[in-house]
């Protein structure tokens, strides 16, 4: 899915748009209080909703047909307004309706009179004929939570499935704009494209909404900018989290050990391919140094250095010794005693890390969820994130990750093809765009590789396990279809020459 600003000065207010923010349906909806109780009426704010939808239309195919179902409440109302637009433009309109005029509310009866024509009242069991036609779905928004009537899905799949193009103003009916989740998996309610107002929800980026918003357009309407500020819980990833950081941005005096000197407790024999990994990762994406604590195996690279790691106790010792910025704990480490020992040891250390793969099973095992500190990022996938917190599995992804950080005290990077970042009293981090490609052995020890690199110079661990998994899915990006994770490291050269080191480059971005 990728996101668009769809704006034009001539018809609405100047706000500057602040796509990187994310917020729940009940958020926005206060959004939406605030900006009226400021003085600008609710019909005003439909009124730029509905044209942003026409014009969406008209950019996407100059003149033709266009069928709009519309629901009883403010989604409708959108969708009515749309329908003015567009017949003015000289489109042909159906307009169907699953409540008569009289039976809105409101805003939207407001815009309901404004159209003019009756609507054609949709009975169940009706399919509506969108064949060769721009199907618009105004049925209901994002802060639906209930599944629809089987009768009305059906005519909404159908609907989507014959179109020429579709359109969801916000989500297609049937996506909960909280959870992204399917609310009728008896059908696919798939669009081609959505269209949302102030600012996506997260529904938009969590699976499987993401996967069925199609192209996300972003209109401006003029809703309160200190109300959009206050109001949102979450931000996406990208390029302005690099700013700044000491290993992605070097500059022209910096000594080595100012980029970090990142250490990473692996295994050994079969298990040393996920250290060596993580170790390429670290140093591709611009550690100082790079030391393999307890390898056997000889390094992938020579600059990797390495140390030997004969027991638990060794570690605390190595640490200062080397003078190590930050740690990774986990890939390939194994699960017996000495592994056990390690990450026991490592929990008590005073400087950031990194525990992913087997040292997420430890912690789980051992239930050291208390060990967890402000030092600590856990990068968990779906599996092991229900290792961690079992008794969180029955509901939605992020609602599950609120559950889990109030009990713990670090950062914990929830990762899947929709990554959710969370640290206690901090917005919600969201990656919007990551490869499907990613979906491969050793990929997870590569971004735990990138993470430990961006920590030196990070505000804090959230922002740089925000900075790695940014890093991870544009590498991927650059990498292309059928990657292997041996070639994500690789790919963070070509990435420099494309975003490149310039903190203001960066922020345009």
């Amino acid at each position: 899915m990728t996101i668009a600003s769809l704006y034009e000065p001539a018809m609405l207010p100047v706000m500057s748009l602040a796509p990187h923010r994310v917020f729940t349906p009940k958020g926005m909806g206060r959004v939406d209080v605030q900006t009226i109780a400021d003085g600008v009426p609710g019909h005003v704010l439909m009124d730029r909703a509905g044209q942003a939808v026409a014009r969406l239309v008209l950019a996407l195919r100059g003149k033709g047909h266009a069928v709009i179902f519309c629901g009883p409440g403010n989604n409708g109302g959108d969708g009515y307004v749309a329908a003015r637009y567009l017949s003015q433009a000289g489109w042909t309109v159906s307009l169907y309706s699953t409540v008569s005029v009289d039976e809105l509310a409101g805003d939207a009866q407001h815009a309901a009179h404004l159209y003019a024509e009756a609507p054609q009242i949709w009975f169940p069991g009706d399919m509506l004929e969108t064949k060769g036609a721009v199907f618009i779905d105004a049925v209901f928004g994002a802060g639906l939570a209930r599944p629809l009537a089987q009768e009305l899905a059906a005519t909404l799949a159908h609907s989507y499935g014959a179109a020429d193009i579709s359109i969801a103003v916000d989500l297609p009916s049937g996506i909960s704009g909280l959870t992204g989740a399917t609310l009728n998996p008896e059908v696919t309610l798939q669009s081609g494209h959505s269209i949302t107002f102030g600012g996506p929800k997260f529904g938009h980026y969590l699976m499987p909404g993401k996967a069925l918003c199609g192209t996300l357009w972003l209109a401006d309407i003029g809703l309160q900018a200190e109300a959009l500020e206050n109001e949102a819980t979450g931000n996406l990833l990208g390029p302005h989290l690099l700013s700044g950081l000491a290993a992605w941005q070097p500059q022209g005096n910096d000594h080595k050990y100012e980029r970090g000197h990142v250490g990473i407790v692996m295994g050994q024999g079969g298990r040393s391919g996920a250290g060596h990994l993580a170790s390429m990762a670290a140093l591709r994406a611009g550690a100082g140094l790079v030391t393999q604590l307890g390898a056997a195996d000889p390094p992938p690279l020579q600059a990797i250095m390495q140390a030997p790691l004969s027991d638990a106790s060794d570690l605390a010792a190595l640490v200062t010794e080397r003078k190590i910025s930050a740690l990774v704990i986990g890939p390939g480490l194994g699960l017996d005693t000495a592994a056990i020992d390690v990450v026991s040891v490592a929990l008590d250390l005073p400087l950031p890390m990194v525990f992913d793969a087997d040292a997420l099973t430890i912690i789980a095992r051992q239930g050291w969820h208390h060990r967890v500190t402000a030092h600590h990022i856990l990068t968990p996938h779906a599996g092991e994130f229900s290792r961690l917190f079992p008794d969180a599995a029955d509901i939605s992804k992020i609602e599950r990750l609120e559950a889990a950080i109030e009990k713990i005290a670090g950062v914990l990077c929830f990762k899947g093809p929709d990554t959710l970042i969370a640290q206690k009293g901090q917005r919600i981090l969201i990656n919007p765009s990551a490869p499907p490609a990613l979906a491969t052995a050793g990929s997870g020890d590569v971004l735990s590789g990138l993470i430990a690199a961006m920590i030196q110079g990070a505000p804090n661990l959230q922002k740089a396990c925000g900075a790695g998994v940014y890093l991870h899915s544009e590498a991927a990006k650059q990498a292309g279809p059928g990657l292997i994770a041996d070639d994500l490291p690789q790919a963070l050269l070509s990435m420099r020459a494309s975003i490149g080191f310039s903190p203001e480059k960066q922020l345009r971005g």
